[in-house]
């Protein structure tokens, strides 16, 4: 492993917006981030991680960061300067690790959508898979 963390990939509780104007850049529209972990703001645009390659989609944002959760270190544009900002993240939960139900052709299981809890369904369930030719397929 190179000397890296584990490769999973960070728990992504960050929306990202692509403005318009500039399909090339990666603008931070919220951050659901826990205090104290990696200090994003609203606006800022993600540059590069530790001096590297441009990041311009939020893809390449993930895999720049596998195994590197502990000691994050993004460039960044913030009200038109730009600062590197330090944290950690989390790693994302293991697949192996999810739970759900299958019923009828349907997979089951806790809701995974980021605004979960400013619209107040973080503990809401959903439909993660739907097996084809079965009943759950039958519109």
């Amino acid at each position: 492993m190179n000397g890296r963390g584990p490769r999973s990939p960070p728990d992504r509780p960050v929306l990202f917006m692509k403005p318009l104007w500039d399909r090339e850049a990666l603008i931070v529209a919220r951050n659901y981030l826990a205090a104290g972990l990696l200090d994003l703001r609203p606006g800022d645009e993600i540059l590069n991680i530790q001096g590297g390659e441009p990041i311009t989609y939020e893809a390449e944002l993930i895999h720049a960061l596998r195994g590197h959760l502990e000691d994050v270190q993004l460039d960044v544009l913030r009200e038109g300067k730009s600062i590197s900002v330090r944290g950690q993240l989390t790693p994302a939960p293991l697949v192996t690790e999810r739970s759900g139900v299958l019923v009828s052709g349907l997979l089951i299981g806790p809701s995974v959508f980021r605004d979960s809890a400013v619209l107040g369904n973080d503990n809401g369930l959903m439909v993660h898979d739907v097996e084809p030719g079965s009943a759950g397929d039958d519109q």
